[in-house]
């Protein structure tokens, strides 16, 4: 049993002649006539002192009915001694009597009313019954009392913060601030009334102040990429977790967390590494076992090893499809054709994963040649999920391959008649259908996506792209390309068809500078690599041109169009 109070059992071991101050707090009058008074007070205290020694013994000895005994009947011989009264009240909460705790603490406060340590005593005591306003009166006091103590403002903060009284929460960590704005611990609680209320970039800045004072504080860190990782700053969240890991290596949550967000960012070796140490730290599960697999499988990292860890898992949950499917996937890749059909196969019609395994087969078969069969397979999927729109992109696709654009085109319109809000099967006809040279429903399809997501920036750019490439309505086609590019500023394929409604323009260089920016994203696009071309010509660089043609004309062997413009170029040089 260990309470601050029972300290002092050590001081009166070592200098018990200075057991006098509990005498002295109310000392005892002397009885008629000196010597005899004298001895009587003495007598008193060796008896307040036989009393104290008692309780502190019973004490840990556990006996707190006891030692409540010994210490009243010091407070009756000695008066309301504050030591003795806290530690009273102390024994009283430690045998659950509540209300004798508070009573005894609330006659020491009588005598005392400054006394910091009964007043944050029973303030707690108020906070765990539900008195709320008379914990806050208990702690403001406090705080008149010992106000350099930052201890009963996080208190009297986190007493506010649970009645969601947020604003008096901050009010009292502003208060602590002013006082000791080097105090790390209130910038990070202040830091979690923002979080409560939901004000991230506020909290986001007293983190930041937390570890500028502090910069090895672990729990601001870890808040800190949580924030970022909430608000999709991936790469602050990543450089967050990995400062927070170098103080703590061994935090296997954190790590594998942080291998998660590399996963998702796609940056499969570092996250492989992540999920190893985890492992070589003793935190192996199936659930590790499968993130790690799927970085190797992803990240091309190891396909036999991910092969190894997929089976590890099926041998201990032979239902686990997610497994199942990127074993299959991974036997693919090897080209072990025959071992990812069976495993596709092995993924019944209940699991999620169903239609994207037949669709996974659908495709080995079309790579080996075997059209038909793959045709086949999509087909009686749609059969028993006829509400997937993978399966009706995928038996689109496959027809497309085979240049039956006009099956292509049924399938995706059986498709909407099911789906008829679906946008990517809109897309994908109106795709095929610009193919086909309908411009016109191929737009309104496009018009209807935005009808239903009006930020659908894709669209945006096939209507803008399709007007430029015709030469018609350029302004309506660069106001929705621009628009577009805002939504996407990274997509080459957007650059390039704002160049290209510039190049329509006859704005020749405006066409240069995105084009440029379009080639360096997609430098094995031949129509990007043409319409640069055809840019630099413009502008007077046939030499810059001619290189544009020939990397065109890598890709696309066959178009005589460029091959005209390479040969006439050409002719032109002296």
């Amino acid at each position: 049993m260990k309470r601050k109070y029972l300290i002092i059992i050590a001081f009166f071991l070592l200098f018990p002649a200075q057991f006098c101050f509990l005498s002295a707090c109310a000392p005892v009058a002397p009885i008629d006539g000196g010597l005899d008074g004298v001895s009587i007070a003495k007598d008193r205290s060796k008896d307040i002192y036989y009393h104290y020694m008692k309780g502190v013994l019973l004490s840990l000895d556990g006996d707190i009915d006891g030692a409540v005994e010994e210490y009243t009947e010091i407070i009756e011989m000695a008066g309301h001694v504050p030591l003795l009264m806290m530690e009273l009240a102390t024994l009283h909460l430690e045998n659950n009597e509540i209300d004798k705790a508070s009573a005894t603490l609330k006659t020491l406060l009588e005598h005392n009313p400054n006394h910091y340590e009964a007043l944050v005593m029973l303030g707690t005591i108020y906070g765990q019954s539900h008195e709320f306003e008379k914990a806050a009166h208990c702690y403001r006091k406090a705080i008149e009392a010992s106000p350099d103590n930052p201890d009963i403002y996080f208190l009297l903060s986190i007493l506010y913060k649970s009645q969601n009284d947020y604003d008096s929460a901050r009010e009292v960590l502003e208060e602590l601030l002013k006082r000791d704005f080097e105090n790390h611990m209130a910038a990070y609680q202040l830091a979690h009334i923002y979080i409560a209320m939901k004000n991230l970039d506020r909290a986001k800045y007293w983190l930041q102040r937390s570890l500028t004072i502090k910069p090895d504080f672990t729990g601001a860190l870890k808040d800190l990429a949580f924030i970022n990782e909430h608000e999709t700053n991936k790469q602050e969240a990543i450089s967050l977790y990995r400062r927070y890991l170098e103080l703590k290596p061994y935090d296997i949550e954190i790590r594998v967390r942080l291998g998660n967000l590399l996963l998702n960012e796609g940056n499969y070796v570092e996250a492989a590494k992540e999920f190893e140490s985890v492992i070589d730290y003793g935190g192996i599960s199936s659930d590790l076992e499968f993130s790690l697999a799927v970085a190797y499988f992803f990240g091309k990292i190891n396909y036999d090893r991910a092969i190894d860890l997929f089976l590890e898992i099926l041998d201990t949950n032979p239902g686990d499809d997610r497994a199942r499917y990127f074993l299959a996937a991974s036997y693919h890749e090897l080209g072990e054709c025959e071992k990812a059909l069976e495993q596709f196969q092995s993924i019944g019609p209940s699991s999620d994963l169903y239609a994207s395994s037949r669709i996974q087969m659908a495709l080995i078969y079309s790579e080996s040649g075997d059209r038909e069969r793959a045709v086949k397979i999509v087909e009686e999927t749609l059969e028993n999920r006829n509400d997937d729109p993978n399966l009706y992109l995928a038996l689109s696709t496959l027809y497309e391959e085979a240049e039956d654009l006009d099956s292509s085109v049924y399938v995706l319109e059986r498709g909407l008649e099911i789906l008829p809000g679906n946008t990517d099967i809109k897309y994908r006809l109106g795709f095929i259908l610009e193919k086909t040279g309908d411009y016109e429903k191929a737009i309104a399809l496009m018009r209807s996506i935005l009808e239903i997501d009006p930020e659908n920036a894709e669209a945006m750019n096939f209507i803008g792209y399709t007007y430029a490439d015709r030469g018609i309505h350029l302004d309506e086609a660069e106001k929705l390309i621009l628009e577009a590019l805002r939504l996407k500023p990274g997509s080459g394929h957007i650059m390039d068809s704002l160049g290209w409604v510039y190049f329509r323009q006859e704005r020749y260089h405006q066409a240069l500078e995105y084009l440029e920016k379009a080639f360096e994203l997609m430098t094995n696009d031949p129509v990007v690599a043409e319409h640069l071309g055809q840019a630099y010509e413009k502008t007077g660089q046939p030499d810059q041109a001619i290189e544009m043609y020939r990397k065109a004309l890598e890709k696309d062997p066959d178009n005589e169009d460029i091959i005209r413009r390479i040969e006439s170029l050409e002719g032109k040089q002296p």
